[in-house]
C-alpha cells in the first residue's frame, strides 16, 4: 500500500565498537501517502559479502522514531508487537 518510494534520506549509520562486521542504517523513504522510517541491519559474511540480517519499518511517529537510541527503538518495537498480540487475542473467539 506504500507504493514506489519517490525519494529517500539517510538518517544514521551505526556500528558496534570493536565489531567491524555489523552495521545498522536508518533512513526515511517518501511515498505518496507519507514517509516511512526504515532500519536495516547488515552483517558481513566470512566471504566478505554483506547481507541483510533484519529490516524494520514504521509509518507512524516518524519524528520519534529517528530520535530513539537503538535500545529504545527495540523496546518500542517490542511494545508494538505486544499490542498487536493483545488486539488479536481480544478479537479471537
Amino acid at each position: 500500500a506504500l507504493g514506489h518510494a519517490e525519494a529517500w534520506t539517510p538518517v544514521s549509520e551505526m556500528g558496534i565498537p570493536q565489531v567491524l562486521r555489523y552495521r545498522s542504517f536508518t533512513f526515511l523513504t517518501y511515498h505518496e501517502n507519507g514517509p516511512v522510517a526504515w532500519r536495516l541491519r547488515f552483517y558481513e559474511k566470512v566471504t566478505g559479502r554483506w547481507v541483510i540480517s533484519n529490516v524494520t519499518f514504521d509509518t507512524q511517529f516518524i519524528e520519534d522514531f529517528v530520535r530513539l537510541s537503538p535500545l529504545e527503538f527495540a523496546g518500542y518495537q517490542a511494545l508494538l508487537v505486544l499490542a498487536a498480540r493483545e488486539r488479536r487475542d481480544r478479537t479471537e473467539p
